[in-house]
């Protein structure tokens, strides 16, 4: 591998990363109004909701810009981390979809 390959890996690397920097960050702030509210599932339902719309808020504009600087390696980046950040978003959807199938009134 060149010294360009090797620079692009990382900044593809970099890219992942900053995605998963946001959703950490946006994970501990959940986790924050969670606790101090009760956590209940009828509490967490919008938010599960309100992390797949902040995915758009962040990563739509890092893209964008991203693409305008043709800083491609950082884009693939961004957008492999968002495509991980989706399925993750689908999985807390399917697992809400199962509770709230299982819960007996």
């Amino acid at each position: 591998m060149n010294q360009k390959e090797s620079k692009a890996l990382r900044q593809t690397i970099w890219g992942v990363l900053e995605v998963f920097a946001a959703n950490a960050i946006l994970v501990v702030l959940i986790l924050a109004l969670l606790s101090a509210f009760g956590g209940t599932v009828s509490f967490l339902f919008p938010i599960v909701v309100t992390f797949g719309l902040t995915q758009l808020i962040y990563v739509i504009p890092r893209g964008i810009y991203l693409y305008r600087q043709k800083r491609w390696p950082r884009f693939k980046g961004v957008l492999i981390g968002a495509a991980i950040a989706v399925f993750l978003n689908g999985g807390c959807w399917l697992f809400f979809y199962w509770v709230l199938s299982n819960t007996h009134y």
